[in-house]
């Protein structure tokens, strides 16, 4: 069990032995063969990013007992960051560009891999089994403009290429122009979870689908994926772009938590036997559920089917095809379009139970037998068009118990009062902060004076263009006497923090501090406009405390707390919603500012699991700073 280090570049002797002798990316293969079974590859992600324009190749692991870890890390610190890595694909999608270079490819003997925290950008393909190979774990890796995430396609000299227990977890992409995720050949015992993939319409590729799943895979579970906006608007009268496909031959797959939106097809284009869905959710596509195999469906939703084009497209709720068998246990369908039919059955077996349906006077119900449809939980409404566009979805829509759900839904975070912007001049200035969250901004090369900011708060924020001294390198800048700060070529006298300044982070406008004593004691804070990615205690053998100074008014980023578990809180400066307990919203974030987009934290507790909402577990005073304690429910 051994270490081996990279870094964009490589360096020293490049022999990967430590991070004075880095080996370059390239040489990934050996260095998952020299970590051995249980070891780790470490990829610097404070260095820059990696520019990859050809495959990388691994072909070792699958005799290892033991997985090899190749994760991305802070290389001063060890801690757990994403290491970014650029591909030849152009940035600015466009139909006929080209489609660029793939990144990891899985030979035959590649194995027990298990990738984490990694950013990828402008790849053709992200990670691609070339032959059979199993035991693949791939998580907290988010990609920004691929045609593929992962694909199954046979290579060098490979007739399959099977892959056997592989999971696909806490996967975030913006923009792709195929199947984000591709599975086929025998491929078994998968799991893809906490996954989300919008499309961003990239169109022409011929085409994007989300998951699709080929040949005779089986034994799949998908769980809270949602995939949205696959878009094909030039395949003639026909427009494909769906958020799931199955094709026949597949079996075994369950679907948890699934939402397909914004689709130019079917949100579900299922075409697999033995196929389950449990709380499925299709908006706003052409089809919402397009069922060519046999399919349950338990308490499903579909919402607002629209057709957006093609002469074939239809515009349904559920259109079953001949030779389907359907059973619907438990759902809800709402529209309120003139152009709907809820069912349309071709030729299938369809049985209903415990379905309710708002639908426009003008749409249709059905067309085709429609077993067990109880016209008594059929609700008419006028139409508002064509198609209607209501209420996006979110989780808590769909009620998990028979308790009063009033607080369930997602209620605006409260944004931080906007308060004055001080600036500072060449002579003695004075400043008087307000109530609101104020920033005060000093330049060095213009300050010159001994200035003074009165009623500097909690919530308040001194801005420097260059970072004030900091000899221990620990963020804590202390005063001087009599509560003076050295700004290089002026001094300013502060009547209000004690404890000193904590270093809050940088924008384009400087270096951001605010009052030291507001960050609660042994905690992890989140920093300004940047993507933290806050790591708890997995075993949750220790209480943790991770801070987020939301009062202040400021872009927090979009931030990721994991392994959040039963003894941890998550502690904020104002309320992330109403209520005694906040859901997250649609993009799985508890957002810190509302209206005022200041970020976000998207939260996954010890399992790796998506947490849906906190509960208040109440607010306390300190020192004059309110602090709103979250944790899981029943936490």
């Amino acid at each position: 069990m051994g270490k081996f280090y990279i870094t964009p570049t490589g360096s020293g002797n490049k022999s990967g032995s430590d991070w004075a002798n880095a080996a370059a990316i390239t040489s990934l293969d050996g260095a998952v063969r020299k970590a051995g079974s249980g070891g780790t590859v470490y990829l610097a992600a404070d260095q820059g990013a990696y520019k990859v324009t050809n495959g990388i190749n691994i072909w070792s692991g699958a005799s290892f007992s033991d997985e090899v870890t190749i994760k991305g890390v802070n290389s001063r610190t060890g801690a757990d960051q994403e290491a970014v890595i650029e591909g030849t694909r152009p940035a600015a999608y466009k139909i006929g560009n080209p489609a660029g270079n793939e990144l990891f490819k899985f030979q035959k003997g590649a194995g027990n891999l298990h990738f984490e925290n990694f950013q990828v950008n402008n790849t053709a393909t992200v990670f691609r089994a070339v032959g059979d190979v199993a035991d693949i774990t791939i998580e907290n890796v988010d990609a920004d403009n691929v045609a593929h995430f992962f694909q199954t396609y046979a290579g060098s000299g490979n007739k399959t290429a099977s892959v056997t227990d592989l999971t696909l977890r806490d996967i975030d992409v913006d923009g792709f122009s195929r199947a984000l995720i591709y599975i086929g050949y025998n491929s078994r015992d998968v799991l893809i979870q906490d996954v989300r993939g919008d499309s961003e319409r990239q169109d022409g590729d011929e085409f994007a689908i989300g998951v699709h799943l080929v040949g005779t895979a089986h034994d799949v579970t998908l769980r809270r994926v949602t995939m949205e906006n696959a878009t094909d608007t030039t395949g003639g009268n026909y427009w494909n772009g769906d958020g799931f496909a199955t094709e026949a031959g597949v079996y075994d797959v369950r679907f948890e938590d699934t939402v397909a939106r914004g689709n130019t097809d079917a949100g579900y284009d299922l075409k697999s036997k033995s196929t389950t869905l449990v709380r499925a959710v299709a908006e706003d596509n052409s089809r919402n559920f397009r069922i060519w195999g046999e399919v349950m469906m338990v308490d499903a939703v579909g919402l607002n089917p629209e057709k957006r084009g093609g002469l074939l497209n239809g515009q349904n709720q559920i259109h079953v095809l001949k030779g389907a068998e359907l059973k619907i246990d438990g759902g809800y369908f709402a529209d309120a379009g003139s152009s709907t039919r809820v069912f349309l059955n071709d030729g299938g077996i369809v049985s209903i139970a415990d379905v309710e349906i708002v639908r426009a006077k003008t749409g249709a119900l059905s067309a085709g037998a429609i077993g067990g449809l109880d016209r008594a939980k059929i609700e008419l409404v006028d139409a508002v068009g064509k198609h209607s566009a209501g209420t996006p979805f979110t989780p808590t829509d769909i009620d998990d118990d028979d308790e009063d759900d009033a607080d369930d839904a997602p209620a605006p975070a409260t944004p931080a009062p906007t308060g004055t912007i001080f600036v500072g001049t060449a002579r003695a200035d004075g400043f008087a902060g307000t109530a609101a969250a104020d920033q005060f901004h000093f330049d060095a090369a213009v300050n010159r004076g001994a200035d003074r900011i009165a009623g500097f708060g909690s919530n308040d924020a001194l801005v420097t263009r260059t970072a004030l001294a900091d000899g221990n390198r620990d963020g804590i800048i202390g005063f001087g006497a009599n509560g003076t700060l050295e700004l290089g070529g002026g001094a300013v006298k502060f009547d209000g923090p004690t404890k000193g300044l904590r270093l809050l982070g940088q924008t384009d406008d400087g270096f951001f501090y605010g009052d030291a004593a507001v960050r609660p004691t042994k905690a992890v804070e989140g920093r300004l406009s940047v993507g933290d990615k806050l790591v708890g205690d997995a075993k949750d053998k220790v209480a943790n405390r991770f801070f987020f100074d939301t009062a202040l008014g400021l872009d927090l980023g979009d931030d990721k707390v994991v392994s959040f578990g039963a003894k941890d809180v998550l502690m904020t400066t104002s309320r992330l919603g109403e209520g005694a307990r906040v859901a997250a919203g649609r993009d799985g974030s508890f957002a810190f500012g509302g209206d005022a987009d200041l970020g976000g934290v998207k939260v996954t507790d010890t399992t790796g699991r998506t947490v849906a909402a906190l509960e208040l577990d109440g607010v306390q005073l300190v020192g004059g700073v309110q602090y709103f304690v979250y944790s899981l429910l029943d936490g």
